[in-house]
C-alpha cells in the first residue's frame, strides 16, 4: 500500500475573465511551487520543495494576477526554471509508491500543458494523480466541490498560512488529505472518471 503523497499546489499567470488584452494564444505559465510530503505511517507532513518559476512565454505578470497570488515581478525575474524545479521535485517522487496530489484538476492540468508547450519532460504520470477536490466531495458525500478554505474548515481543521501561497497551500491539503485518511479514505486514482465525479 502506497503510504507517501506529495502534495504540491502552484501558482500561475493569469488574466482573469476579461479577454481583453489577452493575448490570443495565451496559457497558464506556472509562476510558484510549493510542495511538501505526506508520510501516513509517520502523520508526519515534511517541505519537499518551494521556488518562484521564471514564465517564458509570458514573462510579465498582470496586475490581477500579482493581486490574486501576492508574487511581484521581481519575484519570477529571480525565481528558476521550471525543468530544474521539477528536477528537485522528482527527487522525493518513487514512482509505484508516491501519489501526487493537488486540489483540484487545475495543477494537473497545468503541469501538462506547460511541458508540452516547455518542450521538457513531465516526470508525474496521470495515474499517479489524486485531485483532492473531487475526492473530497465525493468521500464526505458533498453536493458541490468546495475551496480548499472551506473543505479544511469543513472538517474541523484551522487554515494555516496565506491562501493563494503555494506551499502554505500544499501544507493545508496535505493536512486535508491525513484528516481524510484518519477518517477511512483510500486512494482513488481513476483520473479518466474524475471528471464525472
Amino acid at each position: 500500500m502506497v503510504s507517501r503523497y506529495m502534495v504540491l499546489d502552484f501558482e500561475f499567470t493569469t488574466y482573469g475573465d476579461k479577454a481583453y488584452g489577452k493575448p490570443r494564444a495565451f496559457f497558464h505559465e506556472i509562476i510558484e511551487i510549493g510542495a511538501v510530503l505526506l508520510d501516513v505511517t509517520s502523520s508526519s507532513i515534511e517541505p519537499v520543495y518551494q521556488s518562484f518559476i521564471r514564465p517564458i512565454f509570458y514573462p510579465k505578470l498582470t496586475n490581477e494576477c500579482s493581486r490574486l497570488t501576492q508574487i511581484n515581478q521581481q519575484d519570477v525575474d529571480h525565481g528558476v526554471e521550471l525543468a530544474e524545479a521539477l528536477q528537485k521535485m522528482e527527487q522525493a517522487y518513487v514512482p509505484g509508491k508516491t501519489y501526487w496530489v493537488g486540489y483540484g484538476d487545475a495543477d494537473h492540468d497545468v503541469l501538462a500543458q506547460v511541458c508540452i508547450k516547455y518542450k521538457i519532460p513531465n516526470p508525474f504520470p496521470s495515474e499517479d494523480y489524486i485531485d483532492l477536490a473531487s475526492q473530497f466531495k465525493l468521500f464526505y458525500a458533498k453536493e458541490r466541490r468546495l475551496s480548499l478554505k472551506n473543505a479544511v474548515r469543513e472538517v474541523g481543521l484551522e487554515l494555516d498560512g496565506i491562501e493563494h501561497t503555494a506551499m502554505d497551500d500544499a501544507k493545508n491539503a496535505a493536512q486535508l488529505l491525513l484528516k481524510m485518511i484518519q477518517d477511512g479514505w483510500i486512494p482513488n486514482t481513476d483520473y479518466d472518471n474524475r471528471s464525472n465525479i
